[in-house]
C-alpha cells in the first residue's frame, strides 16, 4: 500500500496489477490509449503480465482507521481477464479491514454483478467518458448492493447526461 497525492484518496493498493484491456488477450494484449500503468512498468523494465500478488493482501491490515484507499491504481480488479477468485480474495481482505474505505472503479461494469454482495467499507465507482459509457455505467451500478456507488468522468470526452429520463 502506498501513500498518495490522488486528491479523493489517501492510499492506493495493488494486490493485482496489469491488464490486458477491452478485447485483450495474452496473445494479443489491448491498452487504453492513455494506460499510464503501462508506461509506468515498461519505464521500470516489468512485465505488464495481470498478476496477482498474494502477499500484497495483508497490506489491506496497514490502511489506518478512517483512510481512504483506491484498490487497482494500476489495473481493473473487474476486467475479463481478472479471474474471479482474484477478485473475491481482495474483497475478503476489504471486509476484514471495515476501519478503511476502499474504493473500486472500472471500466467494465458489467463484470461487478459477479460480485454482489460488497463489503460495507466498499465504495464502487465506473469510469464514463461519454454520454454511451455513463448510461452502461448507471444501468450496471444500479444491480450492484454498495452502499456507496459513484461515477469518475475522467478523461471525459464529451458530454454527460445522467439526469433522470
Amino acid at each position: 500500500m502506498n501513500k498518495t497525492s490522488i486528491e479523493w484518496t489517501d492510499y492506493t493498493f495493488n494486490p493485482v496489477t496489469s491488464c490486458w484491456g477491452p478485447g485483450g488477450s495474452s496473445d494479443n494484449p489491448k491498452w487504453c490509449k492513455y494506460c499510464y500503468a503501462k508506461r509506468m512498468f515498461h519505464r521500470f523494465n516489468n512485465s505488464f503480465e495481470p498478476t496477482l500478488h498474494k502477499e500484497r493482501l495483508a497490506e489491506a491490515f496497514n490502511a489506518k482507521p478512517g483512510s481512504k484507499v483506491f484498490v487497482g491504481s494500476v489495473t481493473d480488479l473487474f476486467g475479463d481477464w481478472v479471474p474471479y477468485e482474484w477478485g473475491e480474495r481482495v474483497l475478503s481482505a476489504v471486509q476484514l479491514n471495515p476501519h478503511a474505505t476502499f474504493q473500486f472503479l472500472t471500466k467494465h461494469p458489467h463484470n461487478l454483478h459477479r460480485h454482489n454482495i460488497w463489503p460495507s467499507n466498499a465504495w464502487v465507482g465506473v469510469t464514463a467518458t461519454d454520454q454511451k459509457m455513463a448510461e452502461t455505467a448507471v444501468k450496471e451500478l444500479a444491480k450492484v448492493e454498495a452502499k456507496v456507488k459513484f461515477l469518475s468522468c475522467e478523461p471525459l470526452l464529451g458530454n454527460i447526461d445522467i439526469a433522470p429520463k
